[in-house]
């Protein structure tokens, strides 16, 4: 029998598949693809209300998605495995996805 992943492992990664399941963390992680950036930065490039970008950044902190650094009043956020959006991106385009752009791999219909 194949080796199985343990429950906690399991577990931590349905949370995180469940963290991931939202557009606009899906844009954030966008956002984040070339390092690290500040709130209001993430706010500013998605057109998002402070309140639902930091909301959206504590369930993705909460399953370890993304990492802060603070610095004076501002916060400063990271993705913590940069194989996670490896990951996300392989096969296709995180940013034409979440603009509804065809993926140019898939015939057209």
């Amino acid at each position: 029998m194949a080796d199985q992943p343990s429950s906690i492992t399991a577990a931590h990664l349905c949370g995180m598949m469940q963290a991931l399941s939202h557009k606009h963390r899906l844009s954030i992680i966008d956002c984040l693809k070339d390092g690290e950036r500040d709130v209001q930065s993430i706010q500013e490039s998605l057109s998002l209300g402070q309140s639902t970008v930091s909301q959206h950044l504590a369930v993705m902190r909460t399953q370890k998605i993304v990492k802060e650094r603070r610095a004076g009043r501002r916060v400063f956020y990271r993705l913590t495995h940069v194989e996670l959006l490896e990951w996300l991106l392989k096969g296709s385009d995180l940013s034409s996805l979440m603009n509804g752009q065809p993926d140019p791999e898939e015939p057209a219909t």
